[in-house]
This record gives structure tokens, C-alpha cells and sequence, in this order.
């Protein structure tokens, strides 16, 4: 990925995280894509957890896209674990 984008990345997750502190449940929906995506790059649990925490409570507060989300969240649990495990057999 190159500097350019990942900076866009970054600031646009800065920014959401920024809404998300609020109650903005959409920006919380958001910023779980995009901490999900994260934690999957670069194998860490505590951004993981983070992303978990935003779709639960965009979910809690009714954002529609969180709660069909909220569906899959047992098989990324499931896919990230195994990526953690295969990363660490490397």
C-alpha cells in the first residue's frame, strides 16, 4: 500500500474516531470497517477489540448496517483467531 493512501487511511480513522466518541453511530459503524480491516493487516487484538466495541454499540444504538454486521461477528471472531494462529506458526 502506498504512504499516500495509508495516511488517507489513517486520518480518515482519526476522524471517525473523533464522530464515534459523540454517539455518532454511523461513524462508529464506519470506523469498525475500517479497524477490522486494520487489525486483520497487522494481526492485533486490541484494534480487533476496538473494531468489535464500535459495531456494538452502532448496533446497540440501531444503526441498520451494524446490526446485520452484528450477524457475522461470531465468523470473524472465528477467521480472526485462525489468522492469529497461522501468523504465529510463521
Amino acid at each position: 500500500m502506498s504512504e499516500d493512501l495509508q495516511n488517507q487511511i489513517d486520518q480518515t480513522i482519526r476522524e471517525l474516531e473523533e464522530k464515534a466518541s459523540t454517539g455518532d453511530s454511523e461513524a462508529q459503524s464506519d470506523l469498525f470497517v475500517f479497524l477490522n480491516a486494520k487489525a486483520m493487516e497487522e494481526y492485533d487484538q486490541s484494534i480487533f477489540d476496538r473494531a468489535e466495541e464500535m459495531l456494538i454499540r452502532s448496533a446497540e444504538a440501531g444503526w441498520p448496517e451494524a446490526v446485520e454486521q452484528m450477524k457475522m461477528q461470531p465468523k470473524r471472531h472465528r477467521a480472526f483467531a485462525g489468522r492469529l494462529q497461522r501468523n504465529a506458526k510463521s
